[in-house]
């Protein structure tokens, strides 16, 4: 049994081995895990973004050494990071992604995060879809191998984003959706198999526009819950902050997920 030291250089050593065969990708600005090393082992969820957001001019760490610092890393983006003038995970995106995983049972910094693509930028329309996220996805298979999770968490829906993407892979998997309470936008889920690996994947609207945390969100939560066969308690309050405030509900609705 390898140790979990063995683990992660096995790990970013057939991580780079996999980037190297695009000889400019791994230079990008950009990360490859938004959580601490240690979140590399089995676990229920993996929570997935579309891409690394930010300047990349201010955040010129490459991908090739994130992948290099990813042994050492224990940090977490959602947890430890100052977004958007916001304390250290203060910003509504940040409080919003520690309510959903909360409010399924699990600490945050216990849950693997990463993006589709590991590439930074300003906005995500500067990314090339499908083509950075195939360069990507062999990586996603090594992770999904360790982490072996029943679900993976995407963070935004639309026709282009970690749902879409992962939910094409799946082949002919079962859909379903319900309405978000917010607009005309839904939280959706598919169930399927991708490689060896029967799971389920659940898109949100996009947590930095959406807040999962607001008024009338508890039949949303029990959805998903439904969705991802969790049957264990939401962390207590301590864990879970209670995001019900003006920084959550005051968000005007943007007609986009």
């Amino acid at each position: 049994m390898q140790t979990t030291d063995n683990l992660i250089n096995n790990f970013t050593t057939k991580a780079r081995q996999l980037l190297g065969k695009s000889p400019t990708f791994p230079q990008k600005p950009g990360s490859i895990l938004y959580s601490a090393a240690s979140t590399l082992c089995k676990g229920s969820y993996y929570l997935m973004g579309y891409n690394p957001g930010g300047d990349p001019e201010s955040i010129p760490t490459t991908i090739l050494k994130s992948l290099q610092g990813l042994p050492q890393q224990s940090k977490n983006a959602y947890l430890d990071e100052d977004w958007s003038g916001y304390p250290e995970g203060e910003s509504p995106f940040q409080l919003r992604v520690r309510y959903l995983l909360c409010a399924l049972g699990e600490k945050p910094e216990v849950v693997c995060a990463s993006n589709l693509i590991f590439a930074r930028s300003r906005s995500a329309k500067e990314r090339m879809y499908p083509g950075d996220a195939d360069l990507c996805w062999p990586v996603h298979e090594l992770i999904l191998d360790i982490v072996q999770p029943k679900v993976i968490l995407s963070i935004g829906n639309s026709d282009i984003s970690a749902y879409a993407y992962i939910r094409n892979k799946m082949g002919s998997p079962t859909k379903h959706t319900t309405p978000a309470r917010h607009g005309n936008w839904s939280v959706r889920a598919a169930h399927g198999t991708i490689g060896s690996h029967v799971m389920t994947v659940i898109g949100l609207p996009h947590l930095s526009r959406y807040a999962i945390n607001g008024e009338n969100k508890d039949e949303v939560i029990d959805w998903i819950r439904q969705q991802a066969g969790e049957t264990r308690p939401a962390i207590e309050r301590r864990h879970c902050p209670d995001l019900k405030s003006p920084a959550s509900s005051s968000l005007k609705y943007s007609g986009r997920q």
